[in-house]
């Protein structure tokens, strides 16, 4: 179900995206920042309306760092604060890995975010988590965590409508991954991590569409 048409926060108001993630959200591995997804994205929408995207994303970041009352600067109330028309969620998976944190407490967590982004009257996308050249048990993780993902943020609640809104989920995972669930070597940026500037391709690919359709769904586009 498409959302209500109009104008995303009035008139003469740019539509305002704010990325909350980690190292790969922030732009890790592009040769350049231009050639990041983050910022792929927000010169394709620009070409089509008035869009503004706010990246607040910072490598290491976890799930614990996002959570609207802990102490980091890119948390869910900083990007509350910028008074956004959508908050993007791009988390890789791997800091949260490296924590210790629990397959239920990651998905409970991204719930969190996404339940008092809307009690502020802001819908939240989300981009999966991405493949690592990591250990057998650990890439696994990551490949069913992207699965429960697309389970839980498949579709989402945003402002004006009453029945849920789809599509608000980048699927970045099968994408980026071999068949044995490693960063494909065509997209590892050299450390089997991060992404190179065609793996921040591909998920700029994957979530052109999707964020594009929201935002023209509220927005004037050309």
């Amino acid at each position: 179900m498409s959302a209500s048409s109009g104008s995303a926060g009035g008139a003469g108001k740019s539509f305002r995206l704010t990325v909350i993630g980690s190292s790969t959200a922030e732009g890790e591995g592009a040769s350049r920042p231009a050639n990041a997804w983050t910022a792929l994205l927000e010169q394709s929408l620009a070409a089509r309306t008035a869009f503004d995207l706010r990246n607040l994303a910072v490598g290491g970041y976890t799930t614990i760092d996002l959570l609207p009352d802990s102490d980091s600067s890119g948390n869910l109330q900083a990007a509350i604060a910028t008074d956004p028309d959508l908050i993007l969620v791009a988390l890789a998976g791997s800091n949260d890995l490296s924590i210790g944190t629990s397959s239920g407490t990651f998905l409970s967590r991204l719930s969190r975010l996404r339940d008092t982004a809307k009690a502020a009257g802001i819908p939240t996308f989300f981009v999966s988590t991405a493949p690592k050249d990591l250990s057998d048990s650990e890439r696994q993780t990551l490949s069913d965590w992207a699965d429960s993902m697309r389970q839980s943020f498949a579709s989402c609640w945003v402002p004006g409508d009453t029945s849920p809104y789809a599509p608000c989920f980048v699927d970045v995972f099968g994408a980026l991954a071999t068949p044995s669930l490693e960063l494909a070597e065509q997209y590892d940026s050299g450390d089997g991590i991060h992404l190179d500037d065609a793996g921040h391709a591909v998920v700029f690919h994957a979530a052109e569409p999707v964020i594009e359709a929201y935002v023209c769904s509220v927005a004037a586009c050309h």
